[in-house]
């Protein structure tokens, strides 16, 4: 049997990163609970992700036959309900559903879905019309990676479009790790000095001769600080791309072997996303407002939090202190809180 995705499930993007090995090491353990949907045309309706996990655990999928006129409504419901997609992941969604009626071009060769208007299609993924529209705009006049970085929820539409429609390159205004629309505004800096002390490396420096972050040590791109041992107390502002959850990754991974006793982490409020996983069980800042970058007039077009990674076991008292002023601390729960 031959499968092919269906062209309304093709358009939700795929688990990545922790999300996805989380469900490989679910279905490695208790087997594939949900059995995968498919029509009569050998398409598959629901359960791309657990199919493609089932082959990297090494288990046989389940199938079950599914019947109907339209399966649209199916898919995006049970999309919606599993995933916590952002307002601008769904409206890109929307959009693509949207153009389905008019002839236009979408992702896969061979369509045959139900065509749906625009205001369908906002209903459906319940999002508004103006996202939808702005959502357009993007397909029709952005790269393949603007629409890759709003699919991975780094980018929202509304900041895509409107640099678009300035005649810039979305990805080179807010995700460029060298922009000076990316540097740490100092009062972030300043606490995140009084959490940890004082700041041993910045691996993503702008610079060796004039480093915005006040650290003792810096990896520039040219040192590619993916390649070098991290040590000591590390402030992080990692690249905003899709290279963030190398980043992410690698800051786990020296907290956790004990490279480095602390950390703080400034990074796009993308808790809906794959690299955010890796970062749940540490606490963190919901900073209020839209940051105001160094070298930007106008707030990020995103909301920033800032994760604190303590490897020595310091408590939180030093991250609540010098935090709690800029915004609401939060911390995932867990049963054995309880007793």
């Amino acid at each position: 049997m031959t499968l092919r995705i269906h062209p309304v499930a093709e358009m939700f993007p795929l688990l990545e990163g922790a999300a996805f090995d989380a469900l490989v090491q679910d279905i490695r353990t208790y087997g594939l609970r949900e059995p995968i949907l498919v029509d009569a045309d050998n398409q598959i309706i629901d359960g791309r992700n657990r199919l493609r996990a089932c082959a990297a655990a090494q288990r046989l999928p389940r199938f079950e036959l599914w019947s109907g006129d339209d399966p649209t409504a199916l898919i995006i419901s049970r999309n919606l309900h599993r995933r916590h997609l952002s307002e601008s992941q769904r409206a890109l969604i929307a959009a693509r559903l949207a153009t389905l009626g008019e002839g236009r071009p979408s992702r896969t060769a061979s369509i045959e879905a139900v065509p749906k208007s625009q205001s369908q299609a906002a209903e459906l993924l319940n999002v508004g019309r103006a996202s939808v529209q702005r959502a357009r705009e993007v397909i029709e006049r952005g790269s393949p990676e603007v629409i890759e970085a709003i699919e991975r929820g780094d980018l929202a539409v509304s900041a895509a479009a409107t640099e678009l429609r300035a005649g810039r390159n979305p990805l080179d205004v807010h995700f460029r790790s060298d922009s000076p629309e990316h540097y740490t505004p100092t009062h972030i800096l300043d606490a995140a000095i009084e959490c940890l002390g004082a700041i041993d490396l910045d691996p993503c420096s702008n610079s060796h001769e004039s480093p915005h972050v006040p650290a003792a040590r810096h990896f520039t791109r040219e040192d590619d600080g993916l390649a070098q041992p991290w040590t000591g107390r590390v402030f992080l502002n990692p690249p905003y791309g899709r290279e963030i959850d190398l980043w992410i990754a690698k800051l786990v991974d020296e907290v956790m072997v004990g490279h480095v006793p602390g950390a703080i982490a400034l990074v796009p409020g993308r808790i809906d996303t794959a690299w955010w996983a890796r970062l749940r069980d540490f606490v963190w800042c919901n900073l209020e407002g839209r940051l105001t970058f160094v070298g930007n007039t106008d707030p990020a077009p995103f909301p920033s939090v800032v994760v604190y990674l303590d490897g020595e076991g310091n408590g939180l008292g030093p991250f609540y202190r010098a935090f709690a002023p800029l915004g609401d601390i939060w911390q995932r729960i867990e049963p054995d809180m309880f007793g």
